[in-house]
């Protein structure tokens, strides 16, 4: 009875995480940044990613050592009194210590056995758009649908296209770019270059 109940709990407990991660994955995570009388909120698509890691694995390993100790070695030395002539000699002992192996002794070594693969998963989020709200009214600008990046540095808003261009947000020579400025008052079109007729134009949208 105990091991029904406790099987139950654990299914419901991983119903419960792959509820949630499926709940993550299709929330937008926004982030706000004011800029003047302007709050620009960063709309992203996230997403939950599996992937395989390698992880190592420690345990505990039989190893063996030396066992020191402090030994003694004799030297014997002749030594003479009427050199060079050397007819009254006698031998002189000298003790000299150092230290030495006296045996082996086992011991257990905590240290990486093996290597394991392990599946892992991380929230991966990719920005999609902007919703702007300036005095009680919100603009949306909803680039990846048009077919554009966009990125904001101070109060300007760059996108260029991912199909004739690379999609970093920034505007190069030959891509196509868009450029919006959000001030006080609203947000307007500073720069547009659209370089082929079958590329969208980014409409600045009710929220």
């Amino acid at each position: 009875m105990n091991n029904i109940v406790t099987n139950v709990i654990s299914r419901s407990k991983t119903l419960i995480i792959l509820l949630a991660l499926i709940l993550l994955s299709a929330i937008g995570i926004i982030s706000a940044l004011v800029i003047g009388n302007a709050t620009v909120n960063e709309v992203q698509d996230c997403a939950t990613e599996f992937y395989d890691a390698i992880e190592d694995v420690f345990g505990y390993v039989a190893r063996e050592r030396d066992i020191y100790d402090n030994c003694v070695y004799y030297q014997n030395d002749t030594k003479c009194s009427d050199e060079p002539f050397n007819t009254s000699c006698g031998v002189a002992t000298t003790e000299i210590g150092f230290k030495c192996s006296v045996g082996k002794e086992s011991y257990q070594s905590y240290e990486k056995v093996s290597e394991q693969t392990v599946q892992k998963s991380r929230n991966v989020c990719v920005n999609k758009g902007y919703t702007v709200s300036i005095s009680g009214s919100t603009k949306k600008i909803d680039f990846d649908k048009a077919g554009y990046y966009c990125s904001l540095e101070g109060n300007i808003i760059t996108c260029d296209s991912v199909y004739d261009g690379n999609g970093d947000g920034k505007c190069k020579s030959g891509e196509t770019c868009i450029k919006f400025e959000i001030a006080n008052d609203g947000i307007g079109k500073i720069h547009k270059r659209i370089d082929s007729v079958s590329l969208k134009d980014i409409e600045v949208e009710d929220a």
